[in-house]
């Protein structure tokens, strides 16, 4: 055999040698290799199951923030919130974006500023908050107290996570709090319970008086539906409480008025004529109807009355609401401005 054929052939072989003991090793790393590639695949799916796990802790976190009654926040040292939940801007009464736009001090009543400003420092230092009392501003122009709790931000940050509650009622005397009881919040009248006790009241004493006689007014608003869709439920808000006043300078002094629904007032009159009262329910009609200015607009609405007098028409306090229930919607169903006086059908 030629020389350079055999060194040929031996190089061949040399090569072949190193594949197969490449070719061996690999092999021999094969069950290692799947035993890695097994465990890949299991931390793979261990970590996507722990992924899905925080994924729906974090869903649910961000569900109770939202809806818990408790008011949430997350704030910064620097004097703004940062994320709030539903429950602030029911309890302040401003949307969430003008209380993120507003530094939160601006909120605080001024007597207690000095209060605020020092455990904001004592934060800082990383002492918890504990029970903190303090005034914030309505948007209605009110006070209201809130109890913050929140632990000291962690070292090296200055965002805090707070929780608020209102306590407003809990602060109220007792005499602020029959006050409350019985008078409608948005317009100072009285509310449906006040309305309750005074007609049984006023039953009562008439009955004690042969001669003596109530008369019941209810007054129904005809478009406040539509201003509140038109303008909001601000400006409609600021239509009850403008008629609210109107209906108070209406009567005598010690006569009863009452807001006994969204748009439903009631008017309790003692002592008068059927011919009195058909003439103080005109004049409802006419103070209603007088143009109403909120916020530069010019509003007009008006109203259907409906009413009663016992006993003349009616036999008791629930037949008396029932009458008068009954006139009121003779009185709308004649049209809107229109006033109508028992008796009506059962």
């Amino acid at each position: 055999m030629p020389e350079n054929r055999q060194n040929a052939d031996l190089s061949i072989l040399k090569r072949l040698q190193q594949h197969a003991h490449q070719l061996e090793m690999y092999t021999g790393r094969v069950p290692d290799l799947q035993e890695l590639r097994h465990q890949l695949l299991q931390s793979s799916d261990q970590l996507g199951d722990e992924l899905q796990r925080l994924r729906q802790l974090q869903d649910e976190w961000a569900w109770f923030f939202e809806h818990s009654s408790d008011l949430f926040a997350i704030a910064s040292l620097e004097g703004h919130f940062e994320r709030l939940n539903n429950a602030f801007e029911r309890a302040l009464g401003y949307t969430r974006e003008h209380l993120l736009a507003t530094p939160y001090l601006d909120l605080v009543h001024p007597d207690d500023l000095d209060a605020a400003r020092a455990e904001m420092a004592s934060l800082a230092t990383g002492r918890d908050t504990l029970c903190l009392e303090l005034r914030f501003r309505h948007h209605d122009g009110r006070w209201r107290w809130l109890e913050w709790t929140c632990p000291a931000p962690s070292a090296g940050s200055s965002r805090v996570y707070a929780i608020a509650r209102d306590i407003s009622e809990r602060k109220l005397s007792p005499e602020e709090r029959l006050y409350r009881a019985e008078h409608d919040e948005l317009t100072g009248l009285g509310n449906r319970a006040l309305f309750d006790q005074a007609l049984a009241k006023a039953i009562a004493r008439t009955e004690r008086n042969p001669g003596n006689q109530v008369a019941l007014l209810l007054l129904e608003l005809d478009g406040l539906g539509a201003i509140n869709d038109s303008h909001g439920h601000g400006v409609g808000d600021a239509v009850l409480k403008t008629v609210a006043a109107r209906l108070a300078i209406c009567h005598r002094q010690g006569d009863v008025s009452c807001r006994i629904g969204g748009d439903q007032f009631a008017l309790l009159v003692e002592g008068s004529t059927a011919t009195e009262v058909g003439r103080l329910a005109q004049r409802l009609l006419q103070f209603v109807e007088q143009p109403v200015e909120v916020g530069g607009l010019q509003l007009r609405l008006s109203c259907s009355v409906g009413g009663a007098v016992f006993p003349e028409h009616a036999h008791d306090a629930a037949s008396l609401l029932r009458q008068a229930g009954n006139a009121l919607q003779q009185a709308k169903a004649a049209g809107r401005g229109e006033a109508q006086l028992g008796p009506a059908s059962d």
